[in-house]
């Protein structure tokens, strides 16, 4: 399986191991994770699902369940199209989870199970620095405000 990331995130990795990283994505996927483009896991959403499909193998899953690159949908969205033929497009959406579920999440972050990468931390005073480096996506990791 094969989840995309975002370009920042590529970029950022480029600056660290040279510039081998800045390659489209299609080669990224394709060459050097050959075996991984049978089932695709789309987190950044629609701003990245055209590519995610077009490098998923015949009959492959790709399942659209993210929204980090802050699109909302497709443009002229045409599924004859944007589909490939023999390839499988899915989502999972989960805005609704129970209070069983939440209560789990607290308490593995208690206990250090899960442990969020924080990008940085802002005082309450500083919000609108907080919201400004929100709206950049320049950040790797959570933007923290703490009151």
């Amino acid at each position: 399986m094969f989840a995309t990331i975002k370009l920042l995130i590529i970029n950022e990795i480029a600056k660290r191991i040279g510039n081998f990283f800045k390659l489209p994505i299609q080669f990224f996927i394709a060459v050097l994770i050959p075996n991984s483009r049978h089932k695709v896991l789309e987190l950044i959403g629609a701003l990245t699902l055209r590519e995610s499909l077009h490098v998923t193998a015949y009959h492959g899953i790709v399942c659209h369940t993210g929204l980090l690159g802050g699109v909302y949908g497709l443009k002229n969205f045409d599924p004859i199209k944007v589909i490939p033929s023999g390839i499988y497009l899915t989502g999972f959406y989960s805005n609704y989870p129970t209070q069983a579920a939440v209560t789990e999440m607290i308490t593995l972050i208690e206990r250090g199970n899960i442990r969020p990468i924080i990008a940085t931390q802002f005082t309450l005073d500083r919000i609108s620095d907080a919201h400004i480096m929100a709206e950049k996506r320049s950040q790797m990791g959570k933007i923290v405000v703490t009151v």
